[in-house]
């Protein structure tokens, strides 16, 4: 029965849940169909709210194009009405730059034909100056040329030429006038002495057109400051300089007969430089000069310039080469002049220089006569002398050596009043030429010279020894600055004057003071032979001092 039970309940229990799982499916199958109808209407509803929003959709969208349509038309309008007036008002603005440009073209035209109006005569100016300049630097003396006029005036012309250069730099169609006028500067300068304002990095050479030309001017302005320091004494740097002018030359272009000009002057100032220190070859330099000036002159025997060159080469070479063992080169280069003089004198009798040239050689020879104690002869030569120095423009130099010689004369004639009134007025004059000249060598060794005419004439020892002293201290600074192709003359001069002076000491009975003089004398005659060679007049000079110190 418990098994019944229990069986009859498991039945129960399997009903009830059959029941409760039909109950759930019937719950579960109306609840889905009540979501079923609920989702469908939800679907319905969204299907007909999309419908109607995309009809709103359609009706904005057509509004909008019709709105767009029409807001495209109204800008095409408004497009074509912006382009039309912008287009119009560039052609106006392009026809307004059209004038504007005309008007610019017109005005700058305008400028350039007043430019051309200033511009054009300047550069006229420019060229015209500096061609005139060029021509100066030719042809003023006879060594490659230097300015004539060393004033405070020409500096002046020079500084206002360097503002010049600075202010027409700015303008590139000025640059071959500026250039010019920078190498009439280094010119100037050169010829000055104003070495340190010779700046040659500054000039352009190609704008000046003067490429070519470069080598032969720079060689004129280095030979012009070599030159220049040779005239004042400053040796070392002449040589310096006279190196730089001879290294350039081989890059000059020119003719045979200019090249062996150049070879010519260089061999001039090489002789100046060497005559204090080496006088036998500066003799050397000398010959070599004269004998390059004596091919040219025959190849152009009209030019005077050369021939003018040529004849000063052969006194300059027999200056150097009076006494000594050269003394017969002496007499040889004289002769060389002394016929060129006259030819130049026959063929241009109005030209000065040459005058001047003749006059010097019969100065000379006026005093070879004296010394020989031919006083008439030494008189005509003197007369012939001084016709020529008027001939010639005058020289103070010459004047002065003539008026010494002519002082002599007088003297000796027993006329001592006039001979010293003569000798003292050539003082006075050669002083105050070389107060205007004071690098002037050539007036030291006057006033020397003078002096000595003067203490030969005096009757008091006294007064003779002071003229001597004054005679020898003209040579001695001229010596000690370099007294160049006037060296041995300076030094034969001392030596003699030293011995008249001794002899005046000796004989007013002063004689420790007369032995000083004989053996300065000796000192000078020995110098002589041994730089010189030995000659007559040098070796009795010597055994004359040796004699006047043994006897005292």
């Amino acid at each position: 029965m418990s098994e019944q039970k229990s069986n009859s309940q498991r039945l129960n229990l399997k009903t009830l849940l059959w029941d409760g799982g039909c109950v759930l499916a019937i719950i579960c199958a109306v609840a889905f169909g009540l979501l079923w109808k609920s989702s469908n209407d939800e679907i319905a509803e969204h299907k007909s709210k999309a419908a109607k929003l995309e009809k709103d959709l359609a009706i904005e969208k057509k509004i909008l194009r019709e709105k767009l349509n029409l807001s495209a038309e109204q800008y095409n309008k408004s497009y074509q009405e912006a382009t039309t007036q912008l287009s119009s008002s560039l052609q106006s603005k392009d026809s307004k730059i059209d004038h504007l440009k005309k008007d610019l073209i017109d005005l700058n035209q305008e400028k350039i034909r007043a430019q051309q109006r200033w511009r054009a005569p300047l550069i006229a100016s420019l060229d015209i100056a500096q061609d005139i300049y060029a021509m100066k630097w030719e042809s003023n003396s006879r060594v490659l040329s230097d300015m004539e006029n060393h004033s405070a005036r020409t500096v002046t012309v020079c500084e206002k030429w360097e503002e010049l250069c600075v202010k027409l730099s700015p303008y590139p169609e000025l640059a071959p006038q500026v250039a010019k006028l920078r190498i009439r500067l280094a010119q100037a300068y050169s010829g000055l002495g104003l070495v340190s304002r010779v700046d040659l990095s500054k000039i352009d050479w190609k704008a000046a057109q003067l490429e070519e030309q470069k080598p032969e001017i720079e060689a004129r302005i280095w030979f012009s400051i070599a030159s220049q320091f040779a005239r004042i004494g400053k040796l070392t740097q002449a040589k310096e300089y006279l190196d730089k002018a001879k290294a350039v030359v081989p890059e000059m272009k020119s003719t045979p007969d200019k090249a062996t000009y150049f070879s010519a002057m260089m061999h001039l100032l090489e002789a100046d430089i060497l005559a204090s220190t080496a006088p036998k070859k500066s003799l050397e330099f000398y010959i070599k000069a004269s004998d390059d000036l004596a091919k040219i002159v025959t190849a152009v025997p009209t030019n005077t310039k050369l021939r003018t060159a040529f004849i000063q080469a052969c006194l300059d070479g027999a200056m150097l080469s009076e006494g000594g063992t050269s003394a017969g080169q002496a007499e040889k280069l004289r002769k060389r002049a002394f016929d060129n003089i006259n030819t130049l004198l026959s063929d241009n009798p109005k030209i000065e220089k040459p005058h001047l040239l003749y006059a010097e050689v019969k100065v000379l020879e006026a005093e070879d006569m004296l010394r020989e104690g031919e006083q008439y002869k030494a008189s005509e030569l003197l007369k012939v002398a001084r016709k020529h120095i008027k001939d010639g423009g005058g020289s103070v130099l010459l004047t002065a050596e003539a008026d010494g010689s002519q002082a002599f004369i007088h003297w000796d004639h027993g006329e001592r009043t006039k001979a010293m009134s003569m000798i003292d007025a050539a003082i006075a004059k050669v002083l105050k030429f070389k107060e205007a000249e004071p690098t002037n060598t050539e007036a030291d060794y006057r006033l020397a010279s003078l002096y000595w005419v003067k203490s030969s004439m005096q009757i008091k020892p006294a007064d003779s020894i002071a003229d001597g002293q004054k005679a020898v201290q003209y040579l001695v600074a001229l010596v000690q600055k370099g007294a160049g192709k006037r060296e041995a003359s300076a030094r034969r001069m001392i030596a003699i004057i030293y011995g008249d002076i001794g002899h005046q000491a000796y004989s007013s009975s002063q004689k420790a003071v007369a032995k000083q003089y004989f053996e300065q004398a000796k000192k000078q005659w020995d110098y002589l032979t041994k730089n010189w060679g030995e000659c007559d007049e040098y070796k009795e000079g010597t055994r004359w001092c040796k004699w006047r110190i043994n006897s005292l």
